[in-house]
């Protein structure tokens, strides 16, 4: 889904030219923060990874340098997002924020103020966060009757099962019971167009990357956090940029 924030970035900040992807220089977060740069330059927008140390108690510096660019691309992770807003507001920064949903993960009381920072969020599902979304309503409907708690509710993996089992039992509910076998589920899913439950609507799985037969979709949505708990939703779902020859 991070193909996504390039065509985002050009939409909500159509000015923009420049962007600094800033992540901590760690294998597995070099391979987002590239993917990251990858996307911003699919719309013409020049990326810099800015890396930092993983390990670092102090982002201040780091945030000075991403502050001369149009926009702050936050990769960060658990160790270093509520760094990095640290750094950032210190600095008296004005400069728009664009991160993954990762940010969400972490208690606001993490953050200065204890509360989340104003930043735009991607996210591939739906938004456990936003109250209004008829999918979180049902989700959390469901959650209730079944016996999950409030805060395995709030648990990504928890609504990616959610959306993976509903897909599943809809392509089994296609498949006559005496010829229902794991290659019928397997031809099923590959065949599935969606829509997904709580995330993309569209679905092609084995074609969105050939290199990852089990991705099968590539979208996002974005949400402005406003703080006191209030998000606005910004966008409805985006693909990535449309490659030309």
């Amino acid at each position: 889904m991070l193909g996504s924030f390039g065509p985002y970035a050009k939409k909500t900040w159509p000015k923009t030219k420049t962007a600094a992807v800033v992540y901590p220089n760690a294998p597995g977060a070099d391979v987002a923060a590239k993917n990251l740069q990858k996307s911003m330059a699919s719309v013409g927008i020049k990326g810099t990874l800015i890396g930092h140390s993983p390990t670092a108690s102090d982002l201040v510096g780091t945030a000075t340098q991403a502050n001369g660019y149009d926009l702050i691309v936050a990769s960060c992770n658990f160790s270093d997002c509520a760094l990095l807003a640290k750094g950032l507001q210190q600095i008296g920064s004005k400069k728009p924020v664009l991160t993954p949903p990762l940010v969400t993960f972490i208690p606001p009381s993490q953050f200065p103020g204890g509360d989340y920072p104003n930043w735009d969020v991607g996210v591939a599902q739906a938004f456990i966060l936003d109250p209004s979304d008829p999918e979180i309503v049902a989700f959390a409907k469901k959650g209730n009757q079944y016996g999950l708690s409030k805060a395995d509710q709030k648990d990504a993996f928890a609504q990616l099962s959610w959306t993976t089992v509903l897909a599943v039992a809809k392509i089994m509910n296609t498949i006559p019971f005496a010829k229902l076998t794991s290659a019928a589920i397997n031809n099923g899913m590959k065949s599935f167009k969606g829509p997904l439950v709580m995330a993309s609507p569209h679905v092609a799985c084995g074609k969105i990357d050939p290199t990852q037969p089990a991705a099968c979709a590539n979208e996002a949505q974005f949400y402005h956090y406003q703080g006191g708990g209030k998000w606005q939703k910004t966008s409805s779902w985006l693909a990535p940029a449309k490659k030309t020859s």
